[in-house]
């Protein structure tokens, strides 16, 4: 299965001012994110949400289904269109 180059984007992320939390992100956030989310969609969500703010990230096809799984050509494509028009993310 071919996938295409990964490209780098900067992660802006929102999080919890204290630091030991393991997901630093209030636990409702995550909830609805279940709730509202494809499971793509919210395996993406998970991935990006492990960088700190400001973080320029490798985030592409490839790397999305070495570190979550995804399958399909689309999968990465789908996921963060999934993610832009839902309001979890923005271009």
């Amino acid at each position: 299965m071919a996938y295409s180059k990964n490209t780098y984007t900067t992660i802006h992320i929102n999080k919890a001012p204290h630091t030991q939390w393991y997901v630093q992100f209030p636990i409702e956030a995550l909830n609805q994110a279940a709730r509202d989310l494809k499971p793509n969609e919210f395996k993406l969500y998970l991935m990006l949400s492990e960088n700190k703010d400001g973080y320029l990230a490798k985030v592409g096809p490839a790397s999305f289904a070495e570190k979550m799984g995804a399958t399909g050509s689309d999968s990465f494509k789908n996921a963060l269109y999934g993610l832009v028009s839902k309001g979890y993310c923005v271009r």
